[in-house]
């Protein structure tokens, strides 16, 4: 059986980052600006917002504090888009 960890940590990257740049595009403020808030830097929100790199979770609350988005929701969007589980469970 192929290993599909890492075709599914890109996907929760890539749903997880999507939501934040839209959450922040929302919120009207800048990725320095968030960075600053949560004690990251601005390329590190970047990174996070391409979905290159999912935050750790310590990370993903200030997110979600700082942009004032609820975590169940965003992690429900994560396993609503998952489409690898039908191939993982093959």
């Amino acid at each position: 059986m192929p290993d599909m960890s890492t075709p599914i940590r890109a996907h929760v990257a890539v749903v997880i980052g999507k939501h934040l740049r839209r959450a922040r595009a929302k919120a009207k403020i800048t990725q320095a600006r968030l960075a600053s808030r949560i004690g990251q830097s601005s390329s590190t929100i970047a990174a996070y917002e391409a979905g290159a790199v999912t935050p750790p979770g310590d990370v993903l609350l200030r997110l979600t504090v700082a942009l004032r988005l609820r975590l169940r929701p965003l992690l429900r969007a994560v396993a609503r888009r998952g489409h690898w589980r039908r191939r993982a469970a093959a």
